[in-house]
């Protein structure tokens, strides 16, 4: 799959089963093979940009170098208008500042996804997360 994602006249749908390849190898999320995911993010992006795929890519990079690397990467997306209402964004960016320490900023990246989210597991899981912090 890798090297079909790879080839010159891949598609964005192949590099994408690709980039889900790589995420299903992995038994346990410390694992999954990060800087694989990273190069694959920069052959689709090579196929057109893309304000999602630009965040997935930060969140790689993230997981793949340090989370302060994914966090600039991020900050940098946090102007895009369709970034600005796609709860994921904020859910990313929450996270990475937890892992940083940055407590506030975590707690107002929580609340702006919380705003937008519609699914209720999902509303459920940043509701838990906030309460960590209102503890």
């Amino acid at each position: 799959m890798k090297a079909a994602a790879a080839r010159q006249d891949s598609g964005r749908f192949t590099i994408q089963a690709a980039i889900a390849a790589v995420h299903a190898e992995s038994s346990r999320f410390e694992d999954t093979d990060w800087p694989q995911i990273v190069a694959l993010y920069d052959l689709l992006l090579a196929r057109g940009d893309d304000p999602v795929v630009r965040m997935n890519r930060a969140i790689a990079v993230g997981r793949a170098q340090a989370p302060t690397d994914g966090l600039a990467l991020l900050e940098q997306l946090a102007a895009d208008p369709e970034l600005s209402r796609h709860h994921p964004f904020h859910i990313a960016l929450a996270l990475f500042r937890e892992e940083l320490g940055r407590t506030e900023a975590a707690v107002t990246a929580w609340h702006r996804a919380l705003d937008l989210v519609g699914s209720t597991a999902e509303r459920r899981f940043i509701e838990q997360r906030l309460a960590r912090h209102e503890e």
